[in-house]
């Protein structure tokens, strides 16, 4: 499987690893596209994340939520008790994307977005600086 290859490629112990016999799924809340949603998200950013297979590539610095079961969501709330979550999802910026191009296969590295974080709109974040 892929995510178990990458994983013993990088030895990458800083995110937790979301092992499955399919790609998950997950929804874009923001291609980095939208003026109302960029700005400062440093606040908000945790340093923990997840690393999953995926059948699409998302954009990097984009938000998405991933589709993740009941043991997955439990596991990245002991990991970072602020996570964003929707429903059944997690909240994450896309930090990296490693695409194998033989294989079609693309793994995705998101850090989790803090529900508690504070977030500055980028004309307020200009002001600041």
């Amino acid at each position: 499987m892929c995510i178990e290859k990458y994983w013993l490629a990088n030895g990458d112990d800083s995110h937790l690893h979301v092992f499955s016999d399919r790609p998950l799924s997950f929804d874009v809340v923001s291609d980095g596209m939208n003026p109302s949603l960029n700005g400062n998200l440093s606040n908000c950013v945790s340093r923990d994340g997840i690393t999953f297979w995926a059948e699409r590539e998302p954009r990097i610095n984009s938000i998405i939520s991933v589709a993740l079961d009941d043991n997955m969501l439990a596991n990245c709330s002991e990991v970072e008790h602020d996570t964003l979550r929707i429903g059944n999802s997690v909240v994450g910026k896309v930090a990296s994307i490693e695409r194998n191009d033989l294989t079609s296969e693309v793994v995705v590295k998101v850090h989790f977005l803090k529900r508690n974080g504070a977030y500055i709109p980028h004309r307020e974040h200009l002001l600041a600086v």
